[in-house]
């Protein structure tokens, strides 16, 4: 099985290209998203439920308690 990292510990002069970066993960997610809506391979609820989440986190970031949210 190939890790993510596999191409990086191949490289001679660059063996950080092997370290994950943190934001790999949001990163590669949100390209997932974008890929579903831009392809209209997105179903409804699931658009619903991110839309959800967005508005939840702008809500807990302009100040709302937990039961606001």
């Amino acid at each position: 099985m190939l890790l993510p990292q596999t191409n990086g510990l191949a490289q001679a002069d660059l063996k950080i290209l092997a370290a994950g970066h943190p934001d790999t993960t949001k990163t590669q997610e949100g390209l997932a998203v974008f890929s579903e809506f831009i392809t209209g391979s997105i179903e409804l609820n699931r658009l619903r439920r991110l839309s959800d989440r967005i508005i939840a986190i702008q809500m807990a970031i302009e100040g709302a308690n937990f039961i606001e949210v």
